[in-house]
């Protein structure tokens, strides 16, 4: 779909497009925070060690910022007809997030 509008300014195009932009930025995010839970050494760290690693109320706060992220392409779709199916995607990945914020909030905060 995204193809066949690439060189256009219609609104369909610059629907997609955002959606393009907040896919690319989703996964950057979502790549930094796999790589600090790869990091992730747990809470059993001792004081004595010199340790680099992300502090847990990282992690939560990194599931979190890919979800603001994601946000705008689902708005841009909503009255986007022939949209169905990257609905249903958003959809799937916003289930994902939830369930990711969800697995991770023992660790917040707040």
């Amino acid at each position: 779909m995204l193809h066949n509008t690439k060189n256009s300014t219609s609104t369909t195009a610059r629907r997609l497009r955002i959606c393009e932009l907040d896919y690319t930025a989703t996964a950057g995010v979502l790549n930094f925070c796999d790589a600090l839970m790869r990091d992730y050494e747990g809470d059993k760290r001792s004081e004595a060690e010199d340790n680099d690693g992300p502090l847990n109320f990282e992690l939560p706060e990194c599931v979190d910022e890919a979800n603001e992220v994601w946000g705008y392409c689902g708005l841009a779709l909503l009255h986007m007809p022939g949209a169905e199916a990257l609905v249903k995607e958003g959809d799937d990945l916003q289930m994902l997030m939830d369930l990711s914020i969800a697995l991770l909030s023992p660790y917040r905060l707040d």
